[in-house]
């Protein structure tokens, strides 16, 4: 392996070590002590790689956004049709969401800090992007296969994603204003139901 992938491998090393300290320490718990000995380095390693701990943050946000993608492809691919693809994405996202609930932090953080920095800002973008563009994908076939209305995929996408996300930090929030399985019901029976075309009883 030639340096820059040993570097490579190293950086990520203690990302994925970041990931887990969070995720068993909790957010505002864990120290870049606890990441160093979760990666076997130093802190001057860490350091070495991350000029502070928004820089680490930025890493380890993207890499679980990329992580959660590809698991949400996975389970997308799993689904009989395109209706039930979008059901699969806002149930799979909320579960994300649920199970990585201190990850879940960083994104409220990052969000408050996202002027601050231009690092910031591209990572949430590529995010959005990226999860939009899924959910254009499962639209695009649906279209294609008539299981939807005639819609531009793009922009239903990005009102799709931003009434996901926007109850997904509600609900991070404020778990009690509104049970997770009434969000859930809500989206089927309207977005989605509203976006099906109506099948023959």
């Amino acid at each position: 392996m030639n340096e820059q992938g040993h570097e490579s491998n190293k950086k990520k090393a203690i990302v994925i070590a970041t990931i887990s300290s969070i995720k068993r320490r909790g957010f505002s718990n864990f120290s870049m002590q606890d990441v160093a000995k979760e990666a076997g380095v130093s802190k001057g390693i860490i350091h070495y790689y991350f000029l502070n701990k928004d820089d680490l943050m930025v890493d380890v946000f993207n890499e679980w956004s990329q992580s959660t993608a590809e698991q949400l492809i996975l389970q997308i691919k799993k689904a009989l049709d395109p209706k039930e693809q979008l059901t699969v994405f806002s149930t799979f996202y909320f579960e994300a969401m649920l199970k990585d609930k201190e990850i879940f932090q960083i994104l409220i953080d990052l969000l408050a800090k996202k002027d601050e920095k231009m690092q910031i800002s591209e990572v949430l973008t590529k995010h959005y992007r990226l999860f939009r563009g899924i959910c254009a994908d499962v639209l695009k076939q649906g279209l294609e296969k008539g299981f939807f209305k005639n819609v531009e995929p793009w922009s239903f996408s990005q009102l799709f994603w931003g009434i996901l996300d926007g109850l997904s930090i509600q609900y991070f929030v404020d778990n009690k204003a509104m049970p997770l399985v009434s969000i859930k019901k809500i989206l089927e029976e309207t977005i989605i139901a509203n976006l099906s075309v109506v099948s023959d009883v």
